[in-house]
């Protein structure tokens, strides 16, 4: 699921609604260590149920700060409901009705179309395409992808309470998709990979995600000063002059970004930006300081097999290359010399 993001002020106003009420705000994740109950203790023996209690537990934390009173009441009679359960396959389809109860899932609503994982980070992604809906089930396929790494997906869902559950995806062993539709027209999609799943997936790929419907990918274009790179329009714009149509590959190189050490000890932010599954071909270096001073350091692949490397500067002296960079150079041991760029 995705993070959640509430403030410390909206949990402490929660918990003295709660006080003054005579509520307590329980829990709703089972303990293993303490499990005491036939069905706690199914429950803790079971991968499956273990991730849809997860899961649950996650949509419990983050609708019981909307509605305190309210979902407390109904968690607790849930729970009861639950615990008169006398078979795994009970409680899985008790815990597919707590996730759609406490989502709001609109039953009528079909899932059928493409969507787009709208919380894939730049250079990433998610679609899924949903089709063959009947009342019961449907048909899903799914492209995932990380810089370079790609992999797809399908299998066929099932849906409980308005839920979807895909439960055999083909060529991964014990691996199932949760796919929730929220009243605000998203879908949270959830996979086990912590519970169980044997599925393979190339590094930085995630199916996990929040979708949304369309035809394309809803996401606007990525910029250095949307992805956090650059603090201020003004340093953004002042990189675009000084690297003009090469600012976009540098945009696709924030696949993956990182701070680093400012090893010149001059104060100044330095960024790491890589591409997954190329990092050792497609990467770059960032340095500036709120003064406006920057320096950059980029290596992509060319069409021969080899890496080339480019480097640009504010500064007036091009050929004083800062310790950060040419240290960092020193990892590509096939780059070739740095040839300051003359803009």
């Amino acid at each position: 699921m995705p993070s959640m993001n509430i403030s410390l002020s909206s949990v402490l106003r929660i918990l003295l609604l709660l006080s003054l009420t005579g509520l307590a705000l329980p829990a709703m994740a089972i303990n293993c260590q303490r499990a005491a109950t036939l069905v706690e203790n199914t429950l803790c023996s079971s991968p499956e149920l273990r991730w849809l209690d997860h899961n649950l537990n996650w949509i419990y934390q983050t609708e019981v700060v909307k509605n305190p009173q309210s979902i407390w009441k109904q968690q607790q009679e849930w729970q009861r409901a639950r615990s008169s359960c006398v078979s795994d396959s009970c409680i899985q389809r008790a815990y597919l009705l707590g996730l759609s109860s406490l989502a709001q899932v609109d039953r009528n609503q079909s899932m059928e179309g493409k969507w787009w994982n709208k919380t894939a980070p730049n250079g990433s992604g998610g679609m899924l395409t949903v089709s063959r809906v009947s009342r019961w089930g449907y048909e899903l396929n799914a492209t995932s992808w990380a810089g370079v790494n790609k992999v797809s997906l399908s299998g066929e869902g099932r849906l409980y309470y308005g839920v979807g559950l895909v439960d055999d995806l083909k060529d991964a062993s014990g691996c199932k998709l949760l796919m929730i539709p929220r009243p605000d027209g998203t879908l949270e999609v959830a996979s086990n990979t912590d519970f169980g799943c044997k599925l393979f997936l190339p590094e930085g790929i995630a199916v996990d995600g929040v979708y949304v419907r369309g035809e394309t990918d809803p996401r606007p274009p990525a910029t250095l000063l949307s992805l956090g790179i650059f603090p201020t329009e003004a340093l953004d714009q002042k990189f675009r002059t000084l690297v003009g149509q090469d600012y976009a590959e540098y945009v696709r190189t924030a696949n993956t970004y990182t701070y680093s050490d400012d090893l010149d000890n001059q104060g100044a932010t330095v960024m790491t930006l890589t591409v997954k599954g190329m990092a050792n071909r497609k990467a770059a270096m960032i340095r500036y300081t709120a003064e406006g001073q920057i320096w950059a350091l980029r290596i992509e692949p060319t069409s021969a097999g080899k890496v080339k490397i480019g480097y640009v500067t504010t500064e007036a002296d091009k050929s004083a290359i800062p310790k950060s960079l040419s240290t960092w150079w020193l990892n590509f041991p096939d780059a070739p010399e740095i040839v300051p760029s003359q803009k």
